[in-house]
């Protein structure tokens, strides 16, 4: 006689067996479910799951074996549209995926979910914008890096590469904001080839551990970098897929890793006190004075400032160190808020302070006519070297550049390129002309006017170097 239970057999509870029903157990492989597939390494699933499937299997295991189903859990939050409701068709709540893949990519896409609330279990209110972000603080830093080193390399025969490497664990921010930035000159040969070969080598060994290391999450992009920097590896692989995750080798040099720290501490401070008075990077100013009680740090700063400082100071240097080494931690919480140094220097200082525990930078900011013009000279050479990319030129490619005046009182642009005409030249590989000195043959490449540049107003032409013939008889 057969009976039927009329019992609800729900989807969880058929899903809370799969452990041990999809081998069929215990009615058949009980040796192999013993042994090798109980209980599961992971599980991985919504939140929503904590009162569903992961409850179903939690409480079934226990009930049947006196233990969990699994030993981890993985655990998702849910992604919902920007205004914080779940995604719709009807409403159309959201970016077309297309879009977004095709405005930012797959590997942009991907590390911005890997890095959201999501991978804790919590909401992300999806964003194209946050997908852009990813784009605009990784890729493009990361690209301009590997661009800098395949142009500055070009320059070189890409071979015999030794690298010398102290900076292995470098991120991408400090790779570009602090290595590429304070190395420039280095890696483009201005201080010696032997010199350049090892800055070049060395950037381009943290790119290529970058690379590896970021294969799985940004597998098209790190192979884009790959297929061209293999090109200077004999034995390469053909994939950065096929390379095997990069192994932590030798000794960490502690020395340089405290020194990079704190050479970017510094900065860092400085950085706030020029956004606080408004003064762009690259207004160089008088004079950087740091307080701190670790003798070895201050020995560190010294040997690179002292020239610098002994120039700015004469013979007040030696009563500025004095006052400096005898401030109490009172004293320097008081300078800092009060912005007064205890010297006898008779040229009194403009003078702000910002700290960070055991660091306080001291920063001069007395108007100064000289630094004033090396700053417009910055500025000048920055909106030509970006108007060179925006030409399609590479570095080494030779171009005459000639500037022209919008204003009728053209004192103030001629005074601060002659002045400034020695780092101009080194900073662009060549002079800036004035217009009338252009001959009439030549080619324009491209020109663009400037405004807003301390109350200048000039425009700049690049033009292919023209040959002059003398029509004199």
């Amino acid at each position: 006689m057969e009976h039927t239970l009329s019992v609800p057999n729900p989807i969880y509870h058929r899903s809370g067996v799969v452990p041990y029903a999809y081998i069929h157990y215990p009615f058949e492989n009980v040796e192999l479910f013993e042994n090798n597939n109980f209980p599961g390494n992971f599980v991985a699933e919504g939140i929503d799951q904590t009162r569903g499937w992961f409850y179903t299997l939690m409480v079934l295991s226990m009930a049947l074996f006196g233990k969990p189903a699994f030993r981890n859990i993985i655990c998702n939050g849910h992604v919902l549209a920007a205004d914080g409701r779940k995604m719709s068709k009807s409403l159309r709540n959201y970016p077309p995926p297309t879009e977004i893949l095709d405005n930012y990519g797959a590997d942009a896409l991907r590390l911005y979910l890997i890095n959201s609330p999501v991978v804790r279990a919590e909401q992300l209110h999806f964003k194209g914008e946050g997908v852009y972000s990813v784009v605009k603080n990784v890729f493009l830093p990361w690209y301009n890096a590997y661009r800098f080193l395949v142009q500055n390399a070009k320059r070189l025969e890409a071979e015999g590469y030794a690298l010398f490497v102290p900076i292995d664990q470098v991120t991408l921010q400090r790779l570009t904001n602090i290595y590429v930035g304070l190395n420039r000159n280095r890696l483009r040969g201005r201080t010696g080839e032997e010199d350049c070969r090892q800055v070049l080598s060395t950037l381009y060994h943290v790119l290529l551990t970058t690379c590896e290391v970021m294969a799985p999450f940004t597998p098209f992009f790190t192979e884009v970098l790959y297929q061209n920097m293999r090109k200077v590896c004999n034995g390469s692989e053909e994939s950065i897929h096929y390379c095997s995750f990069p192994q932590v080798g030798g000794k960490r040099d502690e020395h340089i890793e405290q020194s990079v720290s704190r050479m970017m501490t510094v900065i860092n401070l400085a950085r706030i006190l020029r956004e606080r008075h408004n003064k762009s990077l690259k207004t160089p100013l008088r004079e950087m004075i740091i307080v701190h009680p670790d003798s070895g740090f201050l020995e560190y700063i010294d040997g690179k400032l002292r020239d610098v400082l002994g120039k700015r100071l004469g013979k007040a240097m030696g009563n500025v160190a004095k006052e400096v080494k005898a401030m109490s931690q009172t004293d320097i919480l008081t300078f800092e808020r009060v912005g007064e140094r205890p010297d006898d220097t008779e040229e009194k200082e403009i003078l702000d302070a910002a700290g960070d525990g055991d660091d306080l930078v001291i920063l001069g900011f007395r108007p100064d006519e000289s630094l004033s013009e090396a700053g417009v000279a910055r500025e000048i050479v920055s909106r030509i070297q970006k108007l060179r990319k925006k030409a399609g030129l590479e570095p080494m490619d030779v171009v005459e550049v000639y500037f022209e005046s919008l204003r009728d009182d053209q004192s103030i642009l001629h005074q601060v390129l002659k002045s400034q005409q020695n780092y101009i030249k080194e900073a662009l590989g060549s002079p800036l002309l004035p217009s009338v000195m252009a001959p009439l043959q030549n080619v324009i490449l491209c020109e663009e006017s400037f405004h807003g540049i301390s109350g200048l107003a000039f425009t700049i032409r690049l033009a292919r170097p023209a040959l002059t013939f003398n029509l004199r008889k």
